[in-house]
């Protein structure tokens, strides 16, 4: 297995449109979709932004009649808010609600994790448990669990979504393809730099406003680290593997 972009701006880029169609025709391909061949993707390249082929859209090829199922794919990866799952308990699979009796699959601090009885044997439940849940009794891998959600709920619980990204990926690379593979699908869409792309608030002047992201860079460094060392407790050879660059 190679090893992936080591910069944020390698991370970035965007694939040229030739290949970001061919991605798209083989998702639906495999989408299982009863009426296949009936929808496409089209990316068009606006003038001086070929670097970035903003414009995809969804096309249908024939007609098809209300209530057809044209395409169902799960969701690369998903989380619920914090504090909406204090009052809304939600499968951490698909989002779809669950029974207030619903098994907890863990619980690290505030941050309480359940699937619904269709995911608990998806992948996205596995790798949950593989890089993202610990017992007590695991001595430093809760730990360092415990530091990274606290750090996620204290400030921006979006870094737990980019952990289950980045999980998803180191687990994809470790069992059917290389990292660049198992990244294809998160570089097919539009990225920016979180802390660049997060909105100044209206008490941060525009004087303040380089500050103010330099700052955001290094919150977000340092949820990277948290999540370096959850890996490396948890998954010592995964570290090794993949993390320790």
């Amino acid at each position: 297995t190679s090893m992936p972009p080591s910069t944020t701006t390698q991370l970035l880029e965007c694939p040229s449109s030739l290949e970001t169609r061919a991605y798209y025709d083989d998702v639906l391909r495999r989408g299982g979709s009863e009426l296949s061949g009936a929808i496409e993707v089209r990316v068009i390249e606006r003038e001086g932004e070929a670097h970035w082929p903003r414009e995809k859209s969804v096309h249908a090829r024939r007609p098809f009649g209300e209530g057809d199922i044209v395409f169902i794919e799960d969701p690369l990866v998903c989380m619920q808010h914090i504090e909406n799952g204090e009052s809304i308990r939600c499968c951490a699979g698909c989002l779809r609600f669950l029974d207030v009796d619903s098994p907890v699959c863990c619980r690290v601090g505030r941050v309480e994790t359940r699937f619904c009885g269709e995911c608990w044997l998806s992948t996205a439940a596995l790798v949950h448990r593989r890089y993202m849940c610990a017992s007590r009794e695991e001595g430093g891998a809760w730990g360092a669990l415990e530091a990274f959600y606290g750090l996620a709920v204290e400030t921006n619980d979006v870094f737990i979504l980019a952990a289950k990204l980045l999980a998803n990926v180191m687990h994809a690379a470790k069992t059917t393809e290389t990292l660049e593979d198992a990244w294809r699908p998160y570089a097919m869409g539009y990225k920016m730099a979180w802390w660049e792309s997060v909105a100044r608030p209206g008490d941060v002047s525009e004087a303040e406003e380089g500050a103010f992201r330099n700052d955001l860079k290094e919150l977000a460094s340092d949820a990277f680290d948290g999540f370096r060392s959850v890996v490396r407790e948890r998954n010592p050879g995964d570290f090794e593997r993949f993390a320790r660059n």
